[in-house]
């Protein structure tokens, strides 16, 4: 579902400011008022580099390298050893779940930047007050980018110990700067802009997103969660599982190195909060693939230090003998793109710059991602006070809806709107159930000629 809606949704606030002169449009869908960061980093970006699809996921393919070379840092940091790092960046770069999520204009990947910078950042704050500041900052553009990444800000507050204690520093000064400086920002930033002008609009976007296992399938939903894992990859995520319990059970001097226990918090903490959502997107285990190279790298390399030399070359024989169908499999991917989506949307552009008199708004779960693609104004589907101001408003000309998970949609509009199809795509053929992708004519009923059928 995110291939189809998610891009467009999040940068929405940037979107719209170009598109129609303003980031926020009242009565429609505004996330940028929960998680603004990711429109201002796009705002700034398109200023420079124009507003569309390309431009939104280039900067986030850029956010992905700079996001691989602090971690090579880390680790750096962390005296592993240069083919430690290479290694890690190699099973990053090689994995095609990493290639087909960090290339897309989504939050994780840009989640994944601000904690693995916020780590960095970390590790030095007992150097300094400022540097105890900016982790603070690094925290809180964190959260602005994804509330639910919230989850990783423990990770980054113990690295900061850690690492103070390891370098005989004070931490208590730095870690309270720290989180006085994110609570600080975050209070000014809700109590003086969010809630006098914007506090329905902030409440909404977590009344969408309120799914949650309940406790009688959490057992079932822990089952599954793990096994969604997989798609990280089918070894890299079972071994890095087999690593955590040896440095639970034999290998404990793993735990005295800050950036291997983060790294298991941070992986953990995010696994923990896809199993109480309960919401089994494959993007939300994009924010847990670096944690997990991380783990298994510095395992593999803890085995070469304790000796166990036999061990650590069959891991490292393992490790080529994954990145190498990885790499096989995300070259394939880069040398025979599809555009289907692009095409689709460029399409719908089309029809809707042909058809006249309808008003050029297009209304639709999908819509913002192919206003995205192409410039058209457009609207999502959801609603914070109700489907009818919305409608009022904006009289859009258009609806777009994808078959399956936009039916509901469809049914409540045409209560009010005759909806005349006007083209139908297929865009995912390995989607049967979510391949079809249909454009409406809407035509408000009180205007429809007499005996105008249904």
């Amino acid at each position: 579902m995110s291939k189809t809606t998610d891009e467009g949704w999040y940068a929405g606030g940037a979107l719209h400011h170009f598109v129609f002169g303003h980031w926020y449009l009242p009565d429609a869908f505004n996330p940028a008022v929960a998680m603004p960061m990711w429109p201002l980093m796009l705002g700034g970006w398109f200023s420079v580099a124009g507003v569309g699809m390309l431009q939104a996921r280039l900067l986030t393919v850029l956010l992905y390298g700079v996001s691989l070379v602090l971690m090579m840092k880390l680790l750096r940091e962390e005296g592993c050893g240069w083919l430690t790092c290479a290694g890690a960046a190699l099973l990053m770069a090689a994995n095609p779940f990493c290639y087909v999520f960090d290339r897309m204009a989504l939050l994780e990947p840009v989640s994944v930047f601000w904690w693995v910078l916020g780590l960095w950042v970390a590790g030095k704050a007992a150097g300094g007050w400022w540097k105890a500041a900016a982790t603070g900052m690094a925290i809180v553009a964190l959260v602005w980018t994804k509330t639910t990444a919230i989850a990783l800000v423990v990770p980054i507050l113990y690295f900061l110990y850690a690492r103070a204690r390891q370098q005989k520093r004070p931490w208590i000064g730095p870690m309270v700067t720290a989180i006085t400086t994110a609570a600080v920002a975050w209070c000014v930033y809700f109590f003086a802009w969010v809630r006098p002008k914007y506090l329905h609009d902030f409440k909404f976007v977590f009344a969408i997103n309120d799914y949650r296992s309940h406790l009688t399938v959490l057992p079932a939903m822990l089952w599954q969660t793990l096994r969604s894992g997989l798609w990280i990859n089918s070894v890299l995520f079972p071994l890095g599982l087999v690593f955590v319990i040896a440095a639970a059970v034999w290998m404990r001097d793993l735990w005295r190195r800050p950036l291997f226990t983060s790294a298991v918090l941070a992986g953990g903490m995010d696994l923990a909060f896809i199993l109480y959502h309960g919401n089994l997107q494959p993007r939300y285990y994009l924010i847990v693939a670096m944690p997990l190279v991380v783990v298994v790298v510095m395992g593999v390399e803890e085995l070469w230090r304790k000796g166990m030399k036999r061990t650590a070359l069959a891991g490292g024989v393992l490790l080529i003998g994954v990145a190498v169908p990885m790499t096989l499999r995300t070259l394939e991917y880069a040398l025979h793109p599809a555009y289907t989506h692009r095409d689709m949307a460029v399409a719908v552009a089309e029809k809707m710059r042909e058809g006249g008199n309808p008003t050029p708004v297009l209304y639709g779960g999908g819509a913002d991602d192919i206003s995205l693609f192409t410039g058209v104004r457009a609207i999502a589907f959801y609603a914070p006070n109700g489907t009818g101001p919305l409608l009022a408003r904006y009289q859009p000309g258009w609806m777009g809806a994808w078959m399956d998970w936009d039916e509901a949609f469809v049914k409540q509009v045409s209560q009010e709107y005759s909806l005349v199809p006007v083209a139908t795509f297929r865009v995912y053929e390995d989607q049967p159930k979510h391949d079809v992708f249909v454009l409406y004519r809407m035509v408000p009923r009180r205007n429809q000629p007499l005996g105008a059928t249904k």
